[in-house]
Order: structure tokens, then sequence, then C-alpha cells
């Protein structure tokens, strides 16, 4: 049946007539006479014969085109393979979620053995003699420890905020970094704002002979841990106020532990906070009210949950305080806790934001009109 249809087709072309007046080929007019004589009529037909079939032929693919329809088995192994796939990047998100987890870990466990190693070879000298006769792994861990605890918590925090917040933490970092540094190099150049001190070489590389690069880098661990805390609780001017206080308990325990019991820095002007002059808490609120207010312009409402920060803290906090706590240094082991207390009773409350939850609270229907209109 197609083939004498196209037969026809052809012979209607060949003599430029066709019955049909509504399909009149072109070279003809309806009344069958061609209007272009020869060569020319037919060379049109040709060309309207061959505009024709192919869109014949394209009719007939499009009604028996039919969508492609895979095979149940294909189904299967197309669906384990999209699933291996999610499985891979989940597990991979997983395990860049548990670094920085890991990380403090390890900071902790450099804590740990720190404070027993002091506390064990001080109270028995006797023991390190046999253990350590030349006493070179003592006199390396007083350097090595330092280091390790403070490049760990860092790259924790680091870390932690960079898989919460990215380009913003990265930002928020170098910002910190900066400011601390200055301030840093400020203070060991010419005693502003702490006072006049010098770091030794037991903390590593320094800045232009005078700043070991790890301090800021611990700025900005212990400066991101108290404004994630103090977020949780408070807002605006009350969160920058908390985290500035909560940095300067931390250096009511810091300083003593770390210039009266070690020697990692070293005051030109002996003050009567175990040779530590006041002035360096003016210079610590300062510096951390710059530090943290950077932060609320920057990242005003970080991701990192406050569990986390409140490990960072703890860890950090607790090396100071079994130094003080070792050395029988009560007033700092005391001060300490009642100044993180204090903070939290004068600028939490007035600001409070519902706790330690990151979580808001939910609106109930009239609250929720009440704010669209």
């Amino acid at each position: 049946m197609g083939r004498t249809r196209l037969r026809d087709r052809r012979a209607q072309a060949g003599s430029g007539f066709t019955g049909d007046f509504g399909r009149a080929p072109f070279g003809a007019c309806p009344t069958g006479e061609s209007l272009v004589p020869g060569a020319a009529a037919r060379h049109l037909a040709g060309l309207q014969f061959s505009m024709t079939y192919r869109a014949e032929v394209s009719a007939v693919d499009e009604e028996t085109a039919r969508p492609k329809r895979w095979s149940p088995r294909a189904r299967r192994h197309d669906g384990l393979f999209k699933q291996r796939r999610s499985r891979v990047g989940g597990g991979f998100m997983s395990l860049l979620g548990f670094l920085p987890w890991l990380l403090l870990a390890i900071q902790a466990a450099i804590v740990v053995a720190s404070l027993l190693g002091y506390g064990i070879f001080t109270a028995r000298p006797d023991l390190l003699l046999k253990v350590d006769p030349q006493a070179q792994f003592f006199t390396w861990a007083f350097h090595g420890f330092a280091v390790g605890n403070m490049l760990f918590g860092g790259l924790a925090v680091l870390a932690e905020a960079l898989l919460r917040d990215r380009v913003r933490a990265l930002w928020a970092f170098l910002l910190v970094y900066t400011i601390s540094l200055g301030s840093e190099l400020l203070g060991t150049t010419y005693g502003v704002p702490f006072g006049a001190y010098s770091y030794t070489a037991l903390l590593g590389v320094k800045w232009f002979d005078r700043v070991p690069a790890l301090i800021p880098l611990s700025w900005f661990t212990m400066g991101w841990a108290c404004w994630i805390l103090a977020r949780r609780v408070a807002s605006g001017v009350g969160a920058v106020l908390l985290s500035t206080a909560l940095l300067v308990a931390w250096d009511l325990l810091l300083d003593p532990a770390m210039s009266r019991v070690t020697s990692y820095w070293v005051w030109g002007d002996t003050g009567s906070y175990y040779g530590m002059p006041w002035i360096n808490l003016i210079g610590w609120g300062i510096t951390g009210w710059v530090l943290l207010f950077a932060l609320s312009r920057v990242i005003p409402s970080p991701q990192t949950g406050p569990r986390f920060a409140a490990a960072v803290y703890l860890v950090n906090f607790a090396l100071p305080y079994g130094f003080c706590v070792l050395n029988r240094y009560w007033f700092a082991v005391v001060v300490g806790p009642l100044a993180i207390a204090f903070a939290y009773t004068i600028f939490a409350r007035p600001w409070r934001r519902g706790g330690l939850s990151s979580t808001p609270e939910p609106l109930s229907t009239a609250a929720a009109f009440s704010r669209r209109e």
C-alpha cells in the first residue's frame, strides 16, 4: 500500500498534475497546466516530492518513536551505582566533619601528657634521673608539647570554621591573625598595650624575631571559641563583651602558668599578679574587644556548634589551670572560674537568647501573623 501511494505521487510529480487542488505541486496550476515548461517544471516537481517525502517520514518517526525503557536489571544496576556514589560522598563529608574533633582530641592528649609529666617529674625528680638522666626529653617536651598544643588546637578550630562557614571563616582567620599579630608586635616592641615583655625561643619560629607564628593562631583559637559561646546566650554588644570577658578570664590562668611556672615569655616589669603587671589585663581587654568586634562584623551568626566551642575552651583552659593547681597558685585557681561566672552573670542575662540551643524557638500562630503584618 505504501509503495503504491509513493508510485502515484511520483507519477503526479512527473506530470505536474494532481487531482487534489489543495496539494498541487510546484509549477502546476489548479487546472492541471504547468506554469513552468520543460526541465524546470520537472526540477520543481522533484523538489516538491523530496520535501513531501521527508515530511511524511518525519511524521512516521514521531508517531512510532517511544521513550527508551530500561529493563528492571538495568534500573537496579543504575540505582546501585548512584547509591554507592552517594555513600562515597557522604562518607568523605563525614570524615571531614570528624577531622576537627580528631585534631582537638590530639590536643587534649598533649594537655594530659603535659600535666602528667610535669606533675610526676617535678614531684619526683629522682624518677626523672632514672628515666632521662640527661633531661633531654624533658627539655624537648617544654618546646614540643607547647608547640603541638597550640598547633593542633588552632588547626581543629580552623578546620571546623572552614567546614561550617567556608569563605567567611577564612576571611575571619586572616583578619584575627593580622590584628593579633599587630598587637603583639606593638607589645613586644613598645610595651603597648600589654606592658613590656618578650617571647623566648620555646614557641618556635617568630615573626620579625619577636612574635612566635603560633601566638596569633592561639588568639584565633580562643577568640573563635569565645565568640561561639557568647553568641549562643547574647547578641550585639553583649556578645562582644561576654566573649572578651571570657578571653580575659582565660588569661588570669594563662599568664601565671606560662610566664612564672614555665618561661615561654618573660615580663620586663614585674607585677603583683604572679609576676604579671595588671596593665596586661587591660591590653587583653582592648585586643580582645577589637578581635571579637571584627568577628561580629565578618561572621555575625557562625554555624559552629556550642559543644565544639565549649570543648575547645575547656581543653585550652585545662592546661594553665592544671599548672596553677600543681604549683598551688590558689588565688588564680579560684579567680579564673569566678571570672567566667561573673562574665556570664553580667553580660549574658540582659541579652539572653535562649541558652545553648542553636535552633530558634518555634513561633506561635498569632506571633507569625503579627510578624507578617
